[in-house]
């Protein structure tokens, strides 16, 4: 055995020592192949070629020979470089097997000369020592180890001799089948043609020509085709010895494939080589030794290789006799081994299943298994150490390590998943692994499975509490300085009542019974801290913000858990809650009981310590009066508490006040009205405001009889404006309420009307001051009659407004007609239109202005006038001589449009006295002075220019503003005037004749103080349009000429006949009317409205015998048309608000 294993080696190695060489050749070799048959195939084509086109063309035949030579001498070229390297290859072939017999023949002569000395030596010294050991021995004659010595020796010796005798004939045969192959080379090399193929000429008239190059091409054609396959049979054993390689190359991958090759079996398959023809002798030979080697199954080696060759046949065949002989779990640690997992008989059964669920194995589909497995696994283990994590379990690196090596014993996921479970239970110490179960699966959603395993925990005290363990052991509910008992139990509470294990919602109803303690604690501190009543801070800290409640009723339980230890009644904290809260039905009920319990007054005593309070440092008679009002109301608001106590407070002031204000004013009273009273009265005060809240009482204390038996609707005026201007006298925010209330009572706002007259009297004049008592008494016999602006007075009184006086009235309503007149006058063909009506308006201010009006437009100043008294006379030059001219240089020099038209004086009041009015556009009376001393005073330079004899003389004048009053008229008597009348006389000519159109209009539409602003105005446009006008004044100048070219024309049109006309023609009876009806068709018919005025127009003309160009009558129709669209807007306009 030894000799054959030696044999076998140094085979091997001589193999080892060739093998270089012999592959550098064997490259050379295969590349002068691949370039022969190259050459040969081209070479043919090319002469199937020539042979095609010289039967077409003979002028291509030279080429194509000349191809065809180039191809055969690159074949020959070919040729000789294949056989030069084979003969070089096959001669060094030769001598390197010389050189190795040579050097194995003095290899083996050194190893048995070595051999022998050692021998020797060994005998040498072990004889020594036995004669020394056993001095007898020497008498021996023949040394009994030197036998045994000789006899190995000369073994050795016939080893190596027949060991040599074998290298020598294995070298000798394979010396000779070289050189047998480097003959074959020779004679084939004699084989290979030399010359060309001639090409003459006239090839295709010489047909034998033609002939011989055929029969040369088919000569060195056959010579070619009888080279080749000598090649290809020097090739064949070259093949054999690649496909060995390429076997051994696979083997040696597919073994690292499975991590089972080391040094010495990768060493052995580089080297291997086999006189055997087929692979599988090959493997059956290799696999063999390496079984023995690597310990491995043959079987197992044959699978790894079958399966790396994709040798789906044997590698079903061989895993078949595998299962056979149950080597599976063999196959099964080489795999574990391959992905670095330490085999245990607990973890490989997942791969036992694996590997034995495949038919066949492939390493393929089974790294696709154990990637899908061992993802899962992974994915696994991190969604359950998530898990923990969000359940806040505590894991080290330690416990995440051995939870992330650990592997199932089974591939089957609903098995491993629970194997997974128990193992976490097992590193975590949880002593329930149902718990860990229940918690998985909720967070994965399998709501079936954990409800089927709570369904049956749910009932174990035991579960419950590892549950509510969990929760507060891993800090999933945590509150800082908290009693972990009494939370524990609130989570026990609550995990008891769920019919479902779901940890958010377990969490979140925990959470809502802990945030409803909190909550609720917190509105209860709240509360009594709102109330001024804090809970003192030891108890806060010691007992109320740590002690948690898990009963059904937090408040009670907390509220009656806080009692004992403030000394406040459990309902007066309740009470507080749910007054902070705003729980109305509980609120009255427990109010209720507090009122059945006689509690008011200790309830009342807490509010009174509260120094935020409005109940703080209240009088006795103030408690009496908080307690009453406890009593009176069947529900308890602490805010509507305070409200109803100030309000009532406040009430009982203001009524003080309104007693002292109806004395002042000389109104009967029954005096101060008693708490009980108000309360009966205002059981429901906070339903009413304090106007009406005063109403009611005041009715109760102003006496029913004043003066007279008096009548309710008397009655209604003298408390409506008592309490009126009560509150306008004290500013009081209720004083618009009771305006508008007032509005409504024809009787009141005639009384509160009178007051304002009067009290505008006194505030300006210095009147003797009128009570509202003497007022009242006037109006209601009937004693006062005149009310002039009346109506303006009652639309403001409706708007919360009680003016002080006549003045401010006449101007909001003048300001209100001046602003509307404005608006429409910026328009400069309405103010011209307007400025048309001059005969109109004259008739209209003769008419509407009376002399009352006047007086009383001068009292509220709506007409500032003035008079200029001097006794000796001496200014009035001045005045009625230069002033006018200096009024209009000052206008220029100043560019002022005061001075123009500044001066509206009457001469006829006396030698001494001159009466004026103020132009509208200078709103003040102090401006209008100094505008008038300035013009006086140019006005008197101009007169010493025209006089020099008067140049030093002093000039002086008193202007006096004229009021209708006493002292105003004992002026005007000092001045000469006749009567009381005629400086009102005098001013109302001025107004009627001297004022401009629009300031005249502003003061005709304010003298009709029946119809507010925008009625009156309208209806004195409407009176200038239709009385005294007829359409022809209103038209524009350009269609005078037309109108007098005509007598018959003018006379209808001075005679009203042509108004009377066009009127019945659209069946309207007023100008304003012809106007809108006008404006209304021109709207719904652009064009046909001033064609349809045309055609009628000419019916009038035609009848009355008018004859007129057709032009003409157009101009005249355009003019009357746009004057009535001009109207009819100016009516629109004065109408809106």
């Amino acid at each position: 055995m030894v000799n054959e294993r030696e044999n076998s080696d140094k085979l091997d190695e001589l193999r080892d020592v060739r093998g270089e060489d012999l592959r550098k050749r064997e490259k050379e070799l295969d590349e002068s192949e691949e370039k022969i048959r190259n050459n040969e195939d081209q070479f043919k084509r090319d002469s199937e070629k020539f042979f095609e086109d010289v039967e077409k063309n003979e002028s291509k035949i030279n080429e194509s020979v000349n191809k065809i030579n180039h191809r055969f001498d690159l074949f020959k070229q070919s040729a000789s470089d294949f056989i030069r390297s084979s003969v070089k290859t096959t001669k060094d072939t030769i001598n390197a097997l010389d050189k190795i017999a040579s050097s194995i023949k003095w290899k083996l002569i050194t190893i048995l000369i070595i051999f022998g000395i050692l021998f020797f030596a060994l005998y040498a010294v072990i004889s020594l020592d036995v004669l020394q050991i056993n001095p007898e021995l020497e008498k021996i004659p023949i040394d009994p180890l030197l036998i045994p010595g000789i006899a190995t020796f000369i073994g050795l010796l016939i080893l190596i001799i027949k060991t040599n005798s074998s290298i020598n004939s294995n070298l000798i045969r394979t010396r000779d089948n070289e050189n047998d192959n480097l003959n074959r080379l020779h004679e084939k090399t004699g084989e290979i043609p030399e010359s060309d193929v001639k090409i003459e000429s006239n090839l295709s008239t010489n047909k034998r020509n033609f002939q011989d190059i055929k029969e040369r091409l088919a000569k060195n054609i056959a010579v070619i085709q009888d080279y080749v396959p000598g090649l290809k049979e020097y090739y064949s054993g070259k093949s054999i010895k690649h496909n060995q390689e390429y076997f051994a190359l696979s083997l040696c991958n597919a073994l690292s494939e499975y991590r089972l090759l080391d040094k010495e079996s990768e060493r052995r398959l580089m080297k291997f080589s086999s006189l055997s023809q087929t692979e599988s002798e090959w493997l059956d030979g290799i696999t063999s030794k390496l079984s023995k080697h690597l310990q491995v199954s043959q079987l197992v080696l044959k699978i790894c290789y079958y399966d790396y060759t994709n040798n789906e046949t044997n590698l079903k065949d061989i895993w078949s006799l595998l299962k056979q002989d149950q080597k599976v779990d063999e196959l099964v640690f080489i795999l574990m081994h391959k992905f670095n997992i330490e085999p245990k008989n607990e973890n490989k059964g997942a791969f036992v299943e694996m590997v034995s669920g495949m038919s066949p194995f492939s390493l393929k589909e089974f790294l696709k298994l154990y990637e899908a497995f061992y993802t899962d696994l992974e994915k696994e283990k991190k969604l359950v150490l998530q898990i923990l994590r969000d359940v806040k379990f505590s894991i080290n690196n330690q416990k995440k390590d051995e939870i992330m090596q650990f592997l199932p014993s089974t591939a089957i996921y609903d098995n491993w998943s629970k194997q997974l479970i128990n193992k976490v239970s097992e590193v975590l110490s949880i002593d329930n692994p149902m718990l860990l179960m229940l918690v998985y699966l909720d967070y994965i959603g399998e709501t079936q499975a954990s409800n089927r395993i709570w369904s049956t925990s749910r009932t174990q005290d035991s579960m419950i509490s590892s549950v509510a363990d969990m929760f507060v052991d891993n800090r999933i509910i945590h509150l800082e300085n908290q009693d972990t008992e009494n939370l524990k139990n609130i989570c026990r509470k609550v995990i008891s009542k769920q019919s479902e294990f779901n940890l958010s919602s377990m969490e979140s109803k925990i959470v809502e019974q802990i945030q409803s303690n909190v909550r609720i604690k917190n509105l209860i501190a709240f509360a009594l801290e709102a109330r001024n009543n804090p809970i003192p801070e030891k108890i806060r800290l010691d007992y109320f913000d740590k002690i948690l409640f898990s009963g059904d009723n937090l408040e009670e339980d907390i509220s009656e858990g806080l009692a004992s230890k403030i000394g406040i009644k459990k309902e007066i904290i309740l009470l507080f809650y749910y007054d902070y809260i705003q729980l109305r039905t509980e609120r009255k009920t427990l109010y209720k009981k507090i009122i059945d319990n006689n509690l008011t007054l200790g309830l009342a005593e807490i509010l009174i310590e509260d120094p935020l309070s409005v109940f703080n440092n209240i009088t006795e008679n103030q408690k009496i009066l908080l307690v009453k009002l406890m009593h009176s109301k069947n529900d308890f608001l602490l805010d509507d508490l305070s409200t109803s106590f100030e309000f009532h407070k406040r009430l009982i002031a203001d009524m003080n006040n309104f007693v002292d204000f109806l004395n002042e004013q000389e109104i009967k009273n029954t005096g101060n009205v008693s708490v009980e009273k108000i309360i009966e009265v205002f059981q429901n005060e906070n339903n009413k405001s304090r106007f009406l809240s005063m109403l009611l009482l005041s009715k109760h204390i102003i006496a029913n009889q004043q003066w007279k038996t008096m009548t309710e609707n008397e009655m209604d005026a003298l408390v409506f404006s008592s309490l009126v201007l009560f509150f306008t006298q004290y500013f009081d925010v209720a004083r618009e309420e009771s305006c508008k209330a007032a509005s409504v009572h024809e009787l009141t706002v005639k009384t509160l009307y009178a007051w304002m007259e009067r009290h505008g009297f006194e505030k300006q004049f210095g009147h003797e001051k009128i009570t509202l008592g003497k007022i009242c008494m006037q109006v209601f016999s009937g004693d006062i009659t005149k009310f002039n602006g009346l109506v303006d007075f009652t639309a403001e009184l409706q708007k919360g407004v009680l003016f002080g006086s006549t003045k401010e009235l006449a101007g909001v309503r003048f300001d209100k007609i001046d602003s509307k007149l404005e608006s429409m006058s910026t328009d400069d063909k309405y103010r011209k239109l307007l400025e048309k009506t001059q005969m109109a308006l004259a008739n209209v201010m003769t008419t509407q202005i009376s002399v009352d009006f006047i007086e009383h437009a001068l009292t509220s100043q709506m007409i500032s006038a003035y008079m200029i008294t001097r006794s000796d006379g001496r200014v009035m030059p001045i005045i009625d001589d230069y002033m006018k001219d200096s009024c209009e240089e000052l206008a220029r020099i100043n560019n002022d449009d005061r001075y123009k038209n500044m001066l509206i004086l009457d001469k006829t009041s006396g030698a001494s006295t001159r009466i004026g009015i103020i132009p509208m556009n200078i709103k003040d009376f102090g401006n209008f002075t100094t505008l008038f001393h300035n013009a006086f005073k140019h006005a008197e330079k101009k007169f010493e220019k025209d006089n020099p004899s008067e140049t030093n003389l002093q000039f002086t004048y008193n202007l006096i503003r004229v009021i209708p009053s006493d002292l105003t008229f004992k002026h005007l008597e000092l001045g000469g005037a006749e009567s009381r009348e005629n400086p009102v006389k005098t001013i109302s000519e001025l107004v009627k004749t001297q004022l401009g159109v629009l300031d005249r209009i502003k003061i005709a539409a304010s003298s009709k103080e029946d119809k507010t602003p925008t009625v009156a105005l309208q209806d004195i446009i409407t009176m200038l349009f239709n009385k005294n006008t007829n359409i022809v004044s209103l038209v524009g100048d350009s269609v005078i000429s037309i109108i007098s070219s005509e007598k018959a024309f003018q006379n209808i049109s001075n005679n009203g006949g042509f108004d009377r006309e066009l009127k019945r023609h659209y069946n309207v009876s007023e100008n304003t009317e012809l106007a809108k009806t006008i404006y209304m068709k021109h709207q719904s018919n652009d064009q046909g409205t001033l064609v349809e005025l045309i055609d009628i127009v000419s019916s009038i003309l035609n009848k009355n015998k008018i004859t007129i160009s057709e032009k003409e009558i157009n101009i005249f129709c355009k003019s009357v048309f746009d004057s009535m669209i001009d109207i009819a807007n100016i009516l629109y306009s004065s109408s809106s608000d």
